[in-house]
């Protein structure tokens, strides 16, 4: 069975179904056709959207032929007859305001002499927006019935989905002009990509940097301006990019200009998927790091020639003290975490004082650096020689007893008499010492070597003699 309608509620269908028909796809006419269409089926002569934040009450549209109300005005929401609607969150109907006793003093009828209003919420996605709202000098013969409530709900239910439709539109024509605008004229190198790399957007950054008209980038794909050594950065980064793993990435890499050059960059790049969740865009961004990196390199280059610099006795070449006593400290603490062996053996040259005095300063350096060359020779990769300070040298040698220690020092003391020198005979003293974790420091160690090397001395020099000998 059909639904009869009476001719007054056939009467609203019709005027729903043309106002829907006429006006759904367009808010700015929407709005004032159901005022229009509300004012007409409804018998009242105002109509009102409103906007209403916190106790403001904004007239976003009114068709009225009272003056008082205007478009742009303002109110105070508590001074409405929309006040309870949006109190109790459900529509509000007076058809006879004058002859309510608790009404006679409300704002509205006290200013305007409203007698009849009906006005129902209207909601968005963020909540209530505001109301739509039907009023007039006249009061109604009979109260409004539920089916012109309804219709009224319906409506209002239109009004809000329209208006989110539009704010939804709003927000995104900004983002897009933002985009737009931010990708043009932005001072960083932009581009952008179809999924399958196609190259479709550059912006002017990006031609400056690559040193391409935009039409000559267009229909390339990265990869055919990448560096050829870097071609494999960027897959795993892609692979993961496209199966959702991730939503970007950012690494460096290396690209070649138009005319050549390598540019060294730094890139993000972003996947933008599409309403169904395909992969829409590739954005990508890039920062060249060109003269940042060689400045970078340089400085880093520099820092190393100090700190070779800071470690290295200029005369010799060899490590300096400081440099020593560093390696000495790693390697009694390699020592004591092993339990490895670890000896040092020091070095004097015997009687330097007199072959400075007899051959001069200039003779003494050259034996110097003789020297320093004939232990660089003799000693294993693993071991360092180092001069301590004056004619004074030492060895320091990882995991080698004092026996082993001694027996190298002989080697080296042997070397010494085979060696060619720019003066007389040149013979040294040697003290060996082997590092006791449980009973000394590195100091300590030092100290019994020192003691070695005076008895070395004591004992008529060009001798090698072990701590505690």
């Amino acid at each position: 069975m059909h639904a009869e309608y009476s001719p007054e509620q056939n009467e609203l269908l019709l005027g729903l179904h043309h106002l829907l028909i006429d006006h759904f796809d367009d808010l700015p006419s929407f709005i004032p056709a159901c005022l229009e269409t509300g004012r007409q089926l409804l018998g009242l002569s105002t109509g009102i959207l409103s906007c209403i934040t916190d106790d403001d009450y904004e007239v976003v549209d009114v068709l009225s032929p009272l003056e008082a109300i205007r478009r742009g005005d303002h109110f105070a929401l508590r001074d409405t007859y929309c006040d309870a609607v949006i109190r109790e969150g459900q529509p509000t109907a007076y058809h006879a305001v004058g002859q309510r006793a608790d009404m006679q003093q409300h704002p509205v009828y006290v200013g305007l002499q409203l007698e009849s209003y009906i006005g129902v919420p209207v909601y968005t996605a963020q909540g209530v927006f505001g109301t739509l709202n039907f009023s007039d000098l006249k009061a109604r013969e009979r109260p409004f019935g539920d089916y012109e409530i309804r219709i009224l709900e319906v409506m209002a239910s239109m009004l809000g989905r329209l208006i989110e439709r539009e704010r939804r539109e709003h927000r995104l024509f900004e983002r897009e002009q933002l985009f737009e605008k931010s990708f043009r004229h932005g001072i960083v190198p932009k581009a952008m990509a179809r999924p399958d790399g196609v190259i479709i957007d550059v912006n002017d950054a990006f031609c400056r940097m690559f040193g391409y008209q935009r039409e000559q980038v267009l229909g390339l794909r990265p990869s055919e301006l990448t560096h050829p050594d870097d071609q494999h950065i960027t897959e795993q980064a892609y692979r993961e990019l496209f199966s959702g793993m991730r939503d970007y990435f950012v690494t460096e890499k290396r690209y070649v200009t138009l005319k050549g050059n390598v540019i060294e960059t730094q890139i993000a790049v972003a996947l933008v998927r599409n309403e169904y969740g395909d992969p829409g865009h590739i954005v990508f961004e890039g920062v060249d790091l060109t003269d940042k990196n060689r400045t970078m390199r340089a400085l880093e280059a520099a820092n190393a020639r100090l700190h070779r610099f800071a470690q290295t006795d200029a005369l010799t070449g060899l490590p300096n003290r400081r440099a020593f006593d560093e390696a000495l400290e790693r390697e009694c603490a390699r020592a004591r975490r092993t339990g490895n062996a670890l000896s040092i053996a020091i070095i004097d040259l015997d009687h330097f004082k007199r072959i400075n005095d007899r051959y001069g300063h200039g003779a003494g350096d050259e034996v110097l650096v003789a020297l320093a060359e004939v232990l660089r020779s003799g000693i294993r990769r693993s071991d360092m020689a180092a001069r301590l300070g004056g004619e004074e040298f030492v060895v320091l040698l990882p995991e080698t007893t004092a026996a082993a220690g001694a027996g190298l020092a002989e080697r080296l003391r042997e070397a010494l008499h085979a060696a060619s020198w720019p003066v007389d005979r040149v013979t040294a003293s040697f003290g060996v010492a082997q590092y006791d974790a449980a009973a000394m420091t590195p100091k300590t160690l030092l100290a019994r070597a020192d003691e070695a090397l005076y008895a070395a001395k004591a004992a008529g020099r060009d001798r090698v003699m072990r701590a505690g000998q």
